[in-house]
């Protein structure tokens, strides 16, 4: 027997770590490489998360009749060219705001916001179609009795491409910033998008349906159709035309609900951990994405979930062939034991007290239950409906999946910020309360800091304890002035010490007249030597704040009533309290509120679709 099908599995499995690689180059980068070109506030960014769950959500209702109308070989290719081009498009945002928005600050934060979303929207409707695509192809390559497990291999490319992003992405964007390609982000959102189209020629090489494939020797072929009746495995000679359902006649159907149920019960617990893993580790242990340390447990979180879950593609088979269940009882008596795994996601928050392992291995476990759930979620398509609407269901059931997810990452940002509470510094000129996070609080101490005068800074850094390693820091840190650093503000203020004159608000905000004003400067050299002794000494104080105190913050991102109580004694106004909640307070409290709403979404979900869908009854559509 050939085998092929478990090459053109592969090409399954490579389109979804592509899939995801380009969903996560935004995530990986917007922080510390896009943010600073155009003054992006977490609102900002939010704002295009948020949106893009819904494009994404929207798509998926059309995209699987899409691939229906034109076919699995076509339909995959002009879905995987779509989505790279939006991934490549991304790139051109940083020329595109800069040339319209003219020197204003306001108006290239908008005008950026607005290109990034553009692009968002065409990568959305491109990645719609990769799921309801590979199904359809499964269905095609792969007997009821293999498609658990092959949908679990190539459902698995999610997990190596989210495994893949944050050891890769952040580190090429640096790269590719230090060498001088435009601020580094840019090559990493191409370099992600071109290996889409890389793809699209593996594609057209080595796809067709199996019984035209030239690579589908004939005992392979008996394999895949073993499912079919006998009259139709004689005549597959004749080429017929199957009938689908309408789109609005899916609904009529409890297959269908109960697909639909699964979807947006759990798909947006995967979007969640994908997009907030990250944030977790550094909001609640200190670890930030590009550390050593958080890249650690992000690779550990998503090894777990990669292995794992491949082999949750064996389980169903082991209750069909060894229990002799049908194919569709088999997948949900598996889908019930994978729908416990997320309980252990009860025990993350009060573990992580012990050992910041805890929460990551057993995040990774929960992630393992999703992608096994998942795999056998989209493998009951193939068992109830004609595959001429596999593609339609898929969509219907995607598109569900990212309403969830819209409303738990929104509702979670929400819940954060909420949990966190607020701060406001006294006798400071902003009169908006900020979030009280350990951020903002090492943001105070350097400002004060700095405040105390150069020789101040300069008397700390040299009594730090390993004054090599800070000295090592520094020359990374002072290329960019610290991640506090603002260019614009630091222009302004020396403008207003050299002239005399204050500078109004309005012209702060103007990059382009700060821009001119600083450089009709009568002592140009002067004032451009203190804008970089000023970035240094940020740099400085930044390092000397967060060596010193490193502890200090750990313990503080763990409860949120110190962390109010810090900011007190520092002069500031507490706002709003930290919410107290399930023995935690502040954002802790909101992150173990978020874990048990993940942790029971799966059960609820299976007793929803069995209650629909009891026992095995396949979809005939009658003459």
């Amino acid at each position: 027997m050939s085998n092929f099908r478990w090459v053109i599995c592969g090409l399954l499995f490579l389109a979804t770590t592509v899939n995801y690689m380009d969903r996560q180059v935004l995530s990986l980068t917007w922080k510390d490489f896009i943010a600073p070109d155009f003054h992006w506030t977490d609102d900002h960014y939010g704002t295009i998360t948020g949106l893009f769950s819904i494009f994404y959500a929207v798509a998926n209702l059309f995209a699987g009749k899409f691939i229906d109308w034109m076919g699995t070989k076509k339909g995959y290719l002009i879905a995987i060219f779509v989505w790279s081009l939006g991934a490549c498009l991304h790139a051109a945002c940083g020329w595109g705001a800069t040339s319209l928005a003219g020197g204003s600050i306001v108006a290239l934060t908008t005008i950026s916001v607005w290109l990034f979303l553009s692009c968002r929207l065409i990568l959305a409707v491109g990645e719609a179609g990769n799921f309801p695509a590979a199904i359809k192809v499964t269905a095609e390559y792969f007997p009821k009795k293999d498609r658990a497990f092959s949908t679990s291999i190539f459902n698995s490319g999610a997990s190596v491409g989210a495994l893949a992003a944050p050891a890769t992405i952040p580190v090429m964007a640096s790269y590719f910033k230090d060498a001088g390609y435009g601020n580094g982000w840019e090559m990493a959102f191409i370099i992600i998008g071109v290996l889409g189209f890389i793809w699209m020629g593996l594609w057209i090489w080595l796809y067709d349906k199996p019984a035209k494939s030239k690579y589908v020797n004939q005992a392979e072929l008996n394999y895949i159709e073993q499912d079919k009746d006998i009259a139709d495995v004689q005549n597959r000679e004749e080429v017929k035309e199957e009938k689908t359902i309408p789109f609005w006649h899916c609904f009529a159907y409890k297959q269908t609900w109960s697909f639909i149920v699964g979807k947006f019960m759990t798909d947006g617990v995967w979007w969640f951990f994908l997009f907030w893993a990250p944030a977790y580790f550094s909001d609640l242990y200190g670890y930030t994405s590009d550390s050593t340390m958080g890249i650690l447990l992000i690779l550990t979180l998503y090894a777990i979930v990669t292995f794992v879950s491949i082999g949750g593609g064996y389980l169903p088979t082991f209750f069909v062939e060894k229990k002799g269940m049908n194919p569709y009882l088999g997948r949900m008596r598996a889908m019930l034991i994978f729908a416990c795994f997320p309980l252990l996601g009860l025990l993350a928050q009060p573990l992580g007290g012990i050992s910041v392992w805890w929460p990551a291995i057993l995040i990774g476990f929960l992630g393992a239950g999703h992608q096994a759930w998942s795999a056998n979620l989209f493998s009951t398509i193939g068992d109830m409906f004609p595959k001429s609407t596999i593609g339609t269901i898929t969509g219907i059931g995607s598109m569900a999946g990212g309403i969830g997810s819209f409303l738990i990452n929104k509702g979670s940002g929400m819940l954060f910020t909420l949990a966190a509470g607020s701060f406001l510094v006294t006798g400071g000129t902003s009169t908006e309360p900020e979030e009280m996070s350990v951020k903002n609080y090492k943001h105070l101490l350097t400002t004060e800091l700095l405040a105390k005068g150069d020789m101040q800074v300069d008397s700390a850094f040299a009594t730090l304890p390993d004054v090599e390693k800070a000295t090592a820091s520094f020359e990374k840190a002072r290329k960019r002035g610290g991640s506090f650093f603002d260019e614009y503000a630091t222009r302004a203020g020396i403008i207003e010490n050299i002239t005399g004159q204050k500078l109004t608000a309005e012209q702060k905000s103007d990059a382009g007249f700060i821009e001119t004003q600083f450089n009709a400067l009568p002592d140009k050299d002067k004032a451009e030597a203190e804008f970089i002794a000023r970035k240094d000494y940020s740099a400085k104080a930044e390092i000397v704040v967060a060596t010193l105190n490193s502890e200090e913050f750990k313990e503080l991102a763990a409860d949120g009533e110190k962390l109010a109580e810090a900011f007190q004694q520092h002069g500031c106004e507490v706002k709003s309290a930290p919410l107290h909640a399930l023995g935690f307070n502040g954002k802790p409290a909101g992150y173990m509120i978020i874990f048990c709403i993940c942790s029971v979404a799966y059960l609820i979900g299976w007793f929803i679709m069995k209650s629909l869908v009891p026992k095995y009854k396949p979809i005939v559509i009658e003459d």
